[in-house]
């Protein structure tokens, strides 16, 4: 976002050290305006954690499948395996199914944090720009002021959301 480069040429010749910190301080300062969005975000988070560990479990599954094939091949006893194929079978669907509503139900958390981040950060936005001092109003152009207030919240939002 624009506002980040801004900060980043400014502070150039403090090297990349500096950049780190800049950046750093300003994921602070985000978390910082967000804090009634703490919990949803972990929320997120943890929902993510789990849709990352039902997606380490399918490769495994398969695994056991193809160990149960190649069991059946040397035992030649295919229908003790077959009902443990179908077992794995079953189960695994199950955690597909499981997987893909928790990742249209982290969506949708997502959406609705994205949302509400951008809508929170526009209205705090708006209500530092009323307790600012009239010299503030007198020194900067009217257009500018709200262009600050509508892009700055949207990019804040989205870059705090990627």
């Amino acid at each position: 976002p624009r506002w980040m480069t801004e900060l980043a040429i400014d502070y150039t010749s403090w090297g990349i050290i500096s950049m780190y910190t800049v950046y750093m301080k300003n994921i602070w300062r985000v978390i910082a305006l967000l804090k009634d969005l703490h919990k949803r975000i972990i929320l997120v988070v943890g929902v993510s954690f789990v849709i990352g560990l039902g997606t380490l479990v399918v490769p495994y599954f398969f695994k056991l499948i193809v160990d149960e094939l190649a069991s059946a091949v040397q035992t030649q006893n295919i229908q003790v395996v077959m009902s443990q194929i179908w077992k794995l079978l079953v189960t695994l669907a199950i955690i597909q199914a499981v997987l893909l509503i928790a990742k249209y139900y982290k969506e949708y958390l997502e959406d609705n944090l994205r949302l509400d981040t951008f809508f929170g950060l526009r209205k705090k936005l708006m209500a530092h720009s009323l307790e600012l001092s009239q010299d503030y109003y007198e020194t900067n152009q009217a257009g500018a002021i709200s262009d600050k207030i509508t892009q700055g919240g949207y990019e804040l939002g989205w870059w705090s959301m990627s």
